[in-house]
């Protein structure tokens, strides 16, 4: 059996060169100049100086020193996309801001891979991957002849079609247009409860739509990973602005996110919330056909009908069907009550035995009054059989544990139409 504390040849060069990464190399950190305001274009507007110049910085990127180099790029998304729980950056807010700096750190190393007067044309660019009915890459990153070091092999995964990996792209569109769509429903909390979740799920079927060489581990080896997510990067930019909603962390979170992450000047994550500290800007926002009146309820409080003891919670009718189908949004506001931190089940139960569970729904600090929580479900609701309905939570770890009944006036859900501008 492997001594798990003896270092192996991989882990120890995966921390060197993340170390040396993250102290910015030999020299330290590169900042981008205060006098060039950077403004990134699409991947479409690319002149044939631009690619010729991002082809010889990615050609220097990959031939530097060690610390410095793209496999530095690489071990340092490994490390904290692909560790343990603890220090993985993904399935939570610290998914948006950790990729924002992570472009941040990469821009300067493509201006540093090329000659001060040519780093204009090195200003990185996003791939508008939405803008097509099917998936293709960027002409200047799929021409190994003319660009070899822009280019990578992006292959199906193994057992993967042409049909699957379209069905991958079709769901990443999808979930990129829910998530623009969310801009609609009012409230504080929706960046991490509602947005960046849909977002994160796009990113994935995006991951796996390219194929087998854009996985966690081996993406960033590809320079087209950095203008994918410099569009997630713009689709957020442009939500929170279209949204009015604010995109710095709250307080708590901030506490748990103070951590430098690459270089020698670098800033808590929290930082890199706020548009106004950063050294670069979008030529034009995201756009898309997203809803325009995304929301309607569909409960209501019911009163108390035949077949239940107790007053429970009714679905409006839709049409011919007690029960809506297609995407919700349900909405548990707990007001002066507070759950004990843990993992819930959400559990509605009809008349006549149908159930339907949701979640998980987390409480993530002891004792929070006024807790609000969000579950985005899509055709979940099928699974009740009436359309009166009675709401509990399910603490998942505390076996034996009574269910904790939700009153009427606590849940509501949302009915998300597809109706577009």
């Amino acid at each position: 059996m492997t001594d798990i504390t003896t270092p192996t040849r991989r882990s120890t060069l995966l921390w060197c060169a993340v170390a040396l990464a993250r102290a910015g190399g030999p020299t330290g950190a590169l900042q981008s100049p205060a006098s060039l305001q950077v403004v990134r274009r699409s991947t479409a507007a690319i002149t044939p100086d631009q690619a010729k110049w991002l082809d010889e910085a990615y050609k220097n990127l990959r031939e530097a020193q060690s610390g410095e180099n793209l496999a530095a790029h690489q071990a340092i998304h490994e490390h904290d996309c692909v560790g343990k729980p603890e220090q993985n950056v993904h399935d939570s807010i610290r998914f948006l801001y950790w990729h924002r700096a992570f472009l941040m750190y990469h821009q300067e190393q493509l201006f540093k891979s090329v000659p001060a007067d040519k780093r204009e044309f090195v200003v990185l660019p996003y791939w508008e991957w939405s803008k097509t009915k099917s998936l293709s890459f960027p002409c200047a990153y799929s021409d190994p002849d003319r660009y070899p070091n822009l280019f990578r092999e992006r292959r199906p995964r193994a057992g993967q079609g042409d049909l699957s990996r379209q069905a991958y792209f079709d769901i990443a569109n999808r979930d990129l247009r829910d998530a623009w769509g969310l801009s609609h429903f009012e409230q504080s909390n929706v960046i991490e409860l509602l947005f960046r979740p849909t977002l994160e799920s796009a990113h994935n079927f995006m991951h796996d739509a390219v194929g087998e060489n854009f996985g966690l581990k081996t993406s960033p080896l590809d320079p087209l990973f950095y203008c994918f997510h410099a569009e997630i990067d713009r689709v957020w930019m442009s939500w929170a602005a279209r949204a009015g909603v604010d995109s710095s962390m709250s307080k708590e979170s901030v506490d748990k996110l103070k951590v430098a992450v690459f270089g020698k000047s670098s800033k808590p994550l929290y930082w890199y919330g706020d548009a106004g500290n950063l050294d670069y800007k979008y030529d034009a926002p995201y756009s898309a056909n997203a809803p325009n009146d995304a929301f309607e309820l569909v409960s209501a409080d019911a009163p108390t009908p035949q077949g239940m003891e107790k007053p429970g919670i009714r679905l409006k009718r839709q049409r011919f069907f007690f029960v809506p189908k297609g995407r919700h949004i349900i909405r548990i506001r707990l007001g002066p009550r507070a759950l004990p931190i843990g993992t819930y089940d959400l559990l509605f139960k009809g008349r006549s035995g149908g159930e339907f569970r949701g979640g998980p729904v987390l409480a993530l600090s002891e004792g929070k009054k006024d807790s609000e929580y969000i579950i985005s479900s899509r055709d979940a609701l099928r699974g009740l059989d009436d359309r009166y309905f009675t709401a509990s939570l399910k603490n998942r770890a505390a076996e034996g544990s009574p269910e904790i009944e939700l009153l009427p006036s606590e849940v509501q859900i949302y009915r998300v139409h597809r109706r577009h501008r």
